[in-house]
């Protein structure tokens, strides 16, 4: 008797589980919304909004994440068995809830607002009490914003260690993965293949790759380019290994830390280019028009080369964000990466000392 019950409440369990993946919504205005799929980086269906809501359940896969995108809104969604709901609000706050994973990426999510609020909230503290003594202010603030950052990355560690063989894995794999190693990269990938899905991740273990291999202490990669009238073609090889130093600088006039990086840039041709040295600034991912009105405009009076019409020269050398800096050696072995400010004057003081 006891069997025959315990089958027909397991029988039960099995009839009332979820077979379908939908996706409900609550919206404080009217128009539609978008279903883009996060992996693929294609919009997969609109829907309308009826009365302030909306319901979606076609074309969901449970190897996919989705983006619900309402105006410059979007809820990340990660399409379970059950009903996921979303709720969209006038201040540009999206709720995310229904499901396992969906709360949990919910709560991730609130856990870093509320780390955020904290923060500020001590900044503005921290300021008022020091605000006569500038020193001791910017310390306290370094040492706030320390704790903070430490704590939404232990969160977010423990998040992807609960999750590493899943899909929303994968996606919080994929925030991180710009700080990872291609070896990181690799094993994550072994242990989740959700991440393999990923044409982002994908993206970046390539882009460390070529870091990699164009990283301190490698000889220089030759690229083609234009010049910076886009007349006629010119190569890296042109000012690299020629016997000087050269700093190589990845911007575009849209870029406001490669303005903020062009007085200092310019204080250290200034100062070295009579021992030589070779600036040459690549203009990337850019309109050629607004390129000319800022090199005038920041009197950037070095040598100038233009690669926005092709993406090797990112490519070859990794390179994810601009401003981007590298010190060639004078036979054109790459000394160092990354530097700028006051590390990329010491440096350059090193060498010409």
């Amino acid at each position: 008797m006891k069997k025959l019950i315990l089958f027909a409440i397991a029988t039960t369990f099995v009839a009332c589980a979820p077979t379908e993946r939908v996706i409900t919504g609550q919206v404080d205005g009217e128009g539609s919304v978008i279903i883009h799929n996060v992996i693929t980086d294609a919009v997969v269906d609109t829907v309308e909004i009826i009365d302030g809501k909306f319901r979606y359940a076609d074309a969901l896969s449970n190897d996919d994440i989705y983006g619900v995108v309402y105006g410059r809104n979007v809820a990340i969604v990660v399409p379970e068995f059950g009903e996921v709901n979303v709720v969209f609000k006038k201040d540009n706050v999206s709720i995310v809830s229904g499901t396992k994973l969906n709360d949990a990426l919910q709560a991730y999510k609130n856990f870093n607002n509320e780390v955020t609020e904290k923060y500020y909230t001590v900044v503005d503290s921290l300021k008022s009490t020091y605000k006569d003594d500038a020193a001791m202010m910017t310390e306290k603030i370094k040492e706030h914003t320390e704790g903070a950052i430490d704590k939404m990355e232990d969160y977010a560690e423990g998040v992807l260690e609960s999750n590493k063989k899943n899909i929303l894995g994968a996606y919080l794999f994929l925030e991180k993965a710009t700080d990872k190693t291609v070896e990181e990269i690799n094993t994550f990938i072994e242990e989740n293949s959700n991440a393999l899905s990923f044409k982002q991740l994908s993206s970046i273990r390539e882009s460390k790759i070529k870091f990699e291999n164009t990283d301190k202490g490698k000889m220089f990669t030759d690229f083609d380019a234009r010049n910076i009238e886009n007349t006629a073609d010119v190569k890296l090889s042109d000012y690299v290994g020629k016997g000087q130093y050269v700093i190589l600088d990845y911007w575009a006039s849209w870029c406001p830390p490669c303005k903020a990086e062009m007085p200092n840039l310019k204080k250290i041709y200034d100062k070295y280019k009579k021992q030589g040295l070779v600036v040459l600034s690549v203009n990337v991912w850019d309109k050629h028009a607004k390129a000319l009105t800022a090199i005038k405009d920041w009197d950037m009076t070095w040598s100038q080369i233009y690669a926005s019409d092709n993406k090797t020269a990112t490519d070859l050398y990794g390179v994810l964000g601009i401003p981007t800096l590298i010190v060639f050696d004078k036979d054109g072995t790459i000394i160092s990466r990354e530097l700028r400010g006051e590390e990329l004057s010491e440096k350059m003081a090193e060498l010409y000392k």
